[in-house]
């Protein structure tokens, strides 16, 4: 069984496109817009990766064997063509991060998305110094660099912690090397307080000059924080109404999930989406069973008219 078929047509001597025929309707890839080719790809991977998800109240994702098969053929690819190394560097994040029903690291699969999305960087052009800085941004340069120098840190965490010092120390050099060229990029001199890997925040950009010490952040420069918090018992009431009537799990099958295989593993946590990244509408069957909270969050301007916003209670396995 696969998901995709891809043939590569010519269409000039600059331009060629790679068509996917599983799904809905054709998916052209092409060999320069690779933020439009991680976009379709990942919203073929994920279609593949939910539609049997919910069944009967299942958590199954029986495509999975053909999304891997799928991933590991693009991947083929990417030498000939590289306008698919961020779609397949992200296709791996997102889906092969932890092992086949486990909650260990896919070690292979995280290093070569690291690798993966350093070939991208170089592609885009985003370790150019002089990039106009509106076209970084537009390139999603401001993505990408802490993307990589995550993956390389997490994965030497992964390898420090089992006592795998050479493959640790190897990746951590990894790490530094992409954190240092980063910083010597002119958008990050404002951050003049990262000075390693892991002083790198993506929220941070959203929240200028909060320079939060690690993950823990100070409730005053987060007005969202503040509101979550001053509207705790009205949002706790409703999630717990949800909880004691046992429609938690319901409501997690109804959603459209936004999330594939790199939050947590298997059973890790469940999610109840309350705005799905699809629709920027609060009209899920979560919001009808808690429209407090939805109408609390849905008259927040960090949410309000973002397209690529979502919102869900979150609930976590213990240990």
């Amino acid at each position: 069984l696969t998901i995709a078929a891809l043939g590569l047509v010519s269409t000039g001597p600059r331009r060629c496109r790679a068509q996917v025929t599983w799904g809905p309707g054709p998916l052209h890839l092409a060999d320069e817009d690779d933020l439009g080719n991680q976009q379709r790809l990942h919203d073929l991977l994920r279609r593949a990766y939910f539609m049997d998800y919910g069944v009967e109240g299942r958590a199954a994702h029986a495509l999975m064997p053909a999304m891997q098969a799928e991933i590991d053929d693009f991947r083929g690819r990417v030498e000939a063509g590289p306008a698919l190394a961020l779609a397949v560097a992200m296709a791996k994040y997102h889906f092969s991060w932890y092992q086949e029903d486990s909650a260990e690291m896919d070690v292979e699969s995280v290093e070569d998305a690291g690798n993966l999305m350093y070939t991208s960087i170089q592609f885009s052009g985003c370790n150019r110094p002089d990039l106009p800085i509106d076209v970084f941004f537009q390139r999603m340069c401001n993505a990408r660099w802490p993307f990589v120098v995550m993956l390389f840190s997490e994965l030497g965490r992964d390898f420090a912690e089992r006592y795998l010092t050479e493959q640790a120390a190897a990746n951590l050099e990894k790490a530094v090397i992409a954190f240092d060229e980063m910083k010597r990029l002119p958008y990050y001199a404002q951050f003049v307080h990262w000075q390693g890997p892991y002083d790198v925040s993506f929220n941070e950009e959203w929240y200028p000059g909060a320079s939060p010490a690690g993950p823990i952040w100070d409730t005053a420069v987060v007005p969202l924080a503040q509101a979550l918090e001053a509207n705790f018992e009205v949002i706790a009431a409703e999630l717990a109404s949800i909880v004691e009537r046992g429609i938690f799990d319901r409501l997690h099958f109804d959603g459209v999930r936004a999330e594939g295989r790199d939050s947590a593993p298997g059973g890790g946590w469940r999610a109840v989406e309350l705005l799905s990244v699809e629709s920027s509408a609060w009209d899920t069957a979560a919001c009808r069973e808690a429209p407090s909270t939805c109408a609390l969050l849905a008259s927040r301007p960090e949410l309000r008219g973002c397209q690529h916003a979502g919102a869900a209670l979150v609930r976590l396995q213990p240990g």
